[in-house]
C-alpha cells in the first residue's frame, strides 16, 4: 500500500536503527526503498544485508547526487500507491505509517496527509502542531490552509502521504535546481493537483536537528539564486491555481527569506569585490520590489542594509557588509 523512500549517503550508524524502527511498524503493508547515494562508507553494504532478510526492502545504489536526486531515483522504482519519506537520521513511532495511512483512507477523495512532527536539538524539543481538518482543493480551501497553518514549517516531506498516481501523471519531481527548500518546492507544485488535503494532531516523527544541517548552511550565489528562482516560480504556479490573500502572504514572506540567504551567500564564498556588485546586479527588480514592501528589519542594521538594497546602492551596500565581515573573523578568531 505504501512505499517508504529513505534517503542514504555515508550514514552507516544511523542505518541500523532507523530501518528497525520501520520494520517494527504496526502497519506491515509497505515497501522501503532505501536509495544509497553513493556512500564510500559501509551504508551501501548494510541496506543490502538487511534486503536478504527482508522482502519488503529494496536497495537502490547510485552515484552521488544529493537527497532531491536520490529521492527522485525512489520515486522511480516505487511500485505502491501511496508513497511517504523518511530520513536516515530521525526517529519514527510504531504507528507512523499507520496513522497516515488511515487518515488518508478515513475521509473521501484525501490525495495529501500531513501531521505533527517534534523537533528536537540536544537540550529542547519543539512540538509543531495541527488541526484536525480537512481542505477542499480549491481557492477557499487552499487559502483557508494557508490561513490555519504556517505551511513553511510543514515543508518538509516527512510527516506526509503522497499519492503516487498525482506525482507520476503531473511529472512532479525534487527539483535540483535548489538545495535548500527543495521538499517545500515539491509540497507547493503538489498541491494543486489535490481533491482534498487532511491535517492531522497526529505526532509520530522525530526530527533529529543536527550541527551543519542544509537548513543551517548557505551555499553559493548562484545556487542560491536558482534556488530562489525555483520556489518563485513553484509559488507563482500555485498562486495561478488558487489566488488569495493568504496564499499571497505566504509567498512573499518566503520570497524575503530566500532573498536574504541570497544576499548572504555573497559573503560566504570569497567572491571578488566587483565580483560581489554583479551578484548585487543580476538580483531581479521583482526580488528587490518584494523585499522592500514585505521585508521589517528587526534592527537599525538591517534597516540601513534594506535600504541601501532597495534602492540599488550596491557599492554602499558591500562596503558596509564586507566591514561587518571582516570585523566578525577578526572577533572570532
Amino acid at each position: 500500500m505504501v512505499s517508504v523512500i529513505i534517503p542514504i549517503y555515508n550514514a552507516e550508524k544511523y542505518i541500523e536503527s532507523c530501518i528497525n524502527q520501520l520494520r517494527d511498524q504496526t502497519f506491515v503493508h509497505f515497501e522501503l526503498i532505501l536509495v544509497d547515494d553513493g556512500s564510500t562508507d559501509r551504508s551501501g553494504v548494510i541496506c543490502d544485508q538487511y534486503a536478504l532478510i527482508d522482502h519488503r526492502i529494496k536497495v537502490v545504489h547510485k552515484k552521488n547526487g544529493g537527497a532531491s536526486d536520490a529521492r527522485n531515483k525512489g520515486i522511480d522504482v516505487a511500485s505502491a500507491e501511496y508513497i511517504c519519506f523518511v530520513d536516515i537520521d530521525d526517529f519514527v513511532e510504531k504507528s507512523y505509517l499507520a496513522e497516515l495511512y488511515n487518515d488518508f483512507i478515513n475521509y473521501s477523495n484525501i490525495d495529501l496527509v500531513i501531521q505533527c512532527f517534534i523537533q528536537k536539538w540536544d537540550k529542547k524539543t519543539k512540538v509543531y502542531k495541527l488541526p484536525n481538518n480537512t481542505y477542499i482543493g480549491n481557492i477557499s480551501g487552499i487559502n483557508n490552509l494557508f490561513l490555519d497553518i504556517d505551511i513553511n514549517d510543514f515543508g518538509g516531506p516527512y510527516c506526509k502521504l503522497f499519492r503516487r498516481k498525482i506525482i507520476e501523471e503531473n511529472h512532479i519531481r525534487f527539483s535540483s535546481n535548489i538545495i535548500y527548500g527543495e521538499d517545500y518546492d515539491f509540497l507547493i507544485r503538489y498541491m494543486p493537483f489535490c481533491r482534498h488535503i487532511r491535517t492531522s494532531s497526529v505526532s509520530n516523527y522525530i526530527y533529529l536537528m543536527h550541527q551543519g544541517s542544509v537548513s543551517s548552511k548557505i551555499y553559493s550565489f548562484e545556487q542560491e539564486y536558482r534556488g530562489l528562482s525555483q520556489l518563485s516560480m513553484s509559488y507563482g504556479q500555485l498562486m495561478n491555481c488558487f489566488p488569495g490573500e493568504h496564499i499571497k502572504n505566504k509567498f512573499n514572506e518566503t520570497i524575503v527569506v530566500y532573498t536574504r540567504r541570497v544576499l548572504d551567500s555573497i559573503y560566504r564564498s570569497k567572491y571578488s569585490r566587483r565580483q560581489r556588485i554583479i551578484n548585487y546586479k543580476s538580483i531581479s527588480n521583482f526580488y528587490i520590489a518584494n523585499f522592500r514592501k514585505n521585508f521589517h528589519p528587526a534592527s537599525n542594521f538591517m534597516f540601513v542594509v534594506k535600504f541601501l538594497f532597495t534602492r540599488k546602492m550596491f557599492n554602499a551596500l558591500d562596503f558596509l557588509l564586507y566591514l561587518r565581515l571582516v570585523l566578525l573573523q577578526k572577533l572570532y578568531n
